[in-house]
């Protein structure tokens, strides 16, 4: 929602509600609520951004609401935003993908330079995600409070070989989930130096090391490239890995 909204009307310049098609189809509506009446975005203020089959791209849409309740806000020395972001079945969707999201997450906008902005979301209270992939895989995962995800984007960055898309993200995530499928808890972490990488265009990380850690196992996930992860499981949680495979 950051990043959608960031390339339309500023919420400084909205009075109202504004509405605005999006790029192939659909439409994006965005109302400012100036609860303190100052005429500026100030702490306190409301935002509220709904999605009405939002298509930016032939096989991307969004759909569903998402209000935010700033916090803070700071244009310099930093331009920086703060807020509480409750999310009412906002569901994107993309060639191999599908997120459905309810729930709140506290919001940390960060804008450096130009090039470089970094978003940290925190779960306040259960957020739930309902999930489905290509493979085909479905699951419902609730994110536990606390649950934090930083992604870090500088559209600075060439492309590598294969893609003409400048631009790479940097996530690291930390944190507790319950999966449906699972019918259990895991703690889920970006390992030390190994954030995950992934650059504009592409539908998966190209380097990066996630551990998943069950009761009664841990799960090692490293991207190897953009096509291939490798899965290495200590099943018994003594230290060494019973198996390690790589799969596309």
């Amino acid at each position: 929602a950051t990043s959608t909204a960031g390339g339309r009307e500023q919420p400084l310049g909205i009075a109202g509600t504004a509405v605005e098609p999006c790029a192939v189809s659909g439409t994006v509506s965005i109302t400012f609520d100036d609860r303190d009446n100052n005429g500026a975005a100030s702490v306190g203020d409301v935002l509220t951004i709904v999605f009405d089959r939002c298509h930016d791209t032939a096989t991307d849409s969004v759909n569903g609401a998402a209000t935010a309740t700033y916090t803070q806000i700071s244009t310099a020395p930093v331009r920086s935003i703060g807020a509480r972001l409750t999310m009412s079945q906002l569901a994107a969707v993309s060639a191999n993908h599908s997120l459905t999201l309810n729930g709140a997450m506290r919001l940390a906008f960060t804008r450096t330079s130009d090039t470089v902005e970094t978003t940290r979301l925190t779960a306040d209270g259960a957020v739930t995600i309902a999930v489905s992939t290509h493979l085909p895989y479905s699951d419902t995962v609730t994110l536990q409070s606390g649950y934090t995800q930083e992604d870090t984007r500088d559209a600075s960055i060439p492309p590598p070989p294969g893609n003409s898309l400048a631009g790479r993200t940097t996530t690291t995530v930390q944190g507790r989930l319950r999966s449906a499928q699972a019918d259990g808890l895991f703690d889920v972490v970006t390992l030390a130096g190994a954030a995950l990488i992934t650059y504009s265009g592409d539908a998966y990380p190209s380097g990066g090391a996630l551990q998943i850690r069950g009761r009664n196992g841990t799960l090692v996930l490293t991207a190897l490239s953009r096509t291939t992860v490798q899965l290495e499981l200590d099943a018994d949680n003594n230290g060494g890995f019973e198996s390690t495979t790589s799969v596309a």
